[in-house]
């Protein structure tokens, strides 16, 4: 990787890597006056094919340039095809900025998922690679699933001609009450809120404990600034201790499921050799 300066008007911006659901107006225009008033932002990323620059992450800074009538960004080069370029974006989980909504998460998350060749990686491997947890990739994936209609014997999806006698019956659909389901959902949105506070706090103090020791706060802030990171101490502490019990429901959750997709699997076999008698 390389950092150069190009410009705006050489960047793609349309290749399908902006992973947020959509660009904040207000902090663009944020962005924008601080840069008019000579503020230094990191460097945007971006892929260079050999012909194209594709941005992968900064499009909030990118705006904002625009925004301030500045032509020229600084950018830091990874050489790599667009399709490389969508890959890399879907793993982008800021860490400075704006922090990513479980929208964008899970937009990042359907780049790999509708893809012929990612769709094939595990959940955890999905999940590792977009920065989120593995049940989070697991919903996502159950939600996309198609149902595939059954194939006739003859390996074909069309229905086989008929003569002179009734079509066979399908054989009768056992529904299984997917009991908990919605109340998982609710601790897995919990379990997840829980982490990124805990993150977000944790930044926070060190951001007091950084300016504490270079001495960036006057005086009479320095009292104020130790007892604000006393208490984001004690706030991560509480979160911690909700966290582990949101976990520790969750992975109750994924038991029970576990259990009943175990309940479902041999009622289904048993309705196969139902079908198969009858037949």
């Amino acid at each position: 990787m390389k950092t150069k300066t190009i410009k705006l008007s050489d960047i793609v911006i349309d290749a399908g890597t902006q992973q947020r659901e959509k660009i904040s107006d207000e902090i663009v225009s944020e962005y924008a006056e601080a840069m008019k008033c000579g503020a230094q932002f990191p460097a945007v990323t971006v892929f260079f094919n050999g012909a194209e620059y594709y941005l992968v992450d900064g499009f909030h800074r990118y705006w904002a340039h625009k925004d301030a009538g500045i032509d020229n960004i600084p950018v830091d080069v990874h050489e790599g095809t667009k399709r490389e370029a969508r890959l890399f974006s879907a793993g982008v989980n800021n860490a400075h900025g704006i922090r990513l909504t479980n929208q964008d998460k899970r937009k990042a998350v359907l780049v790999l998922i509708d893809d012929d060749e990612w769709s094939l990686w595990s959940d955890n491997k999905i999940a590792k690679h977009c920065k989120v947890t593995q049940p989070f990739v697991s919903k996502i994936r159950k939600e996309v699933i198609t149902v595939i209609t059954p194939t006739n014997s003859d390996g074909n999806n069309n229905e086989l001609p008929t003569v002179g006698k009734e079509p066979p019956k399908p054989a009768p659909v056992l529904e299984v009450e997917n009991e908990g389901t919605e109340e998982f959902d609710q601790k897995e949105h919990e379990l997840q809120e829980a982490q990124d506070t805990i993150i977000q706090l944790a930044e926070e103090n060190q951001k007091l404990k950084d300016s504490l020791a270079t001495g960036q706060l006057p005086e009479d802030e320095i009292v104020s600034a130790e007892q604000t990171i006393i208490d984001l101490r004690k706030q991560v502490r509480t979160l911690q201790a909700e966290l582990d019990a949101v976990k520790s429901n969750r992975d109750q959750y994924m038991r029970e499921n576990e259990e009943l997709k175990k309940q479902c699997l041999s009622q289904r076999k048993q309705l196969k050799k139902l079908g198969a008698k009858d037949a």
